[in-house]
């Protein structure tokens, strides 16, 4: 039997950027690999910049973007 840990993503139906958010990730077939595949790209520095108007990831051109500062 194998065994998972669950982390919870909350959006607050009220805050639009929120909406956005919730909206945007609904797209996505397995939020779970989403959230994994955004949680690695950041561990390795790399960042993704929506590009508009060009279809390749269900909907949006993802473009690497290197990462140069560190919080």
């Amino acid at each position: 039997m194998s065994r998972y840990i669950r982390k919870v993503v909350l959006f607050n139906p009220e805050d639009n950027q929120q909406m956005k958010l919730f909206e945007h990730s609904t797209k996505r077939p397995n939020f779970s690999q989403y959230v994994r595949n955004l949680i690695e790209r950041d561990m390795v520095g790399i960042s993704y910049i929506s590009t508009p108007n060009n279809v390749e990831d269900e909907g949006e051109k993802l473009t690497p973007n290197i990462a140069t500062n560190f919080l």
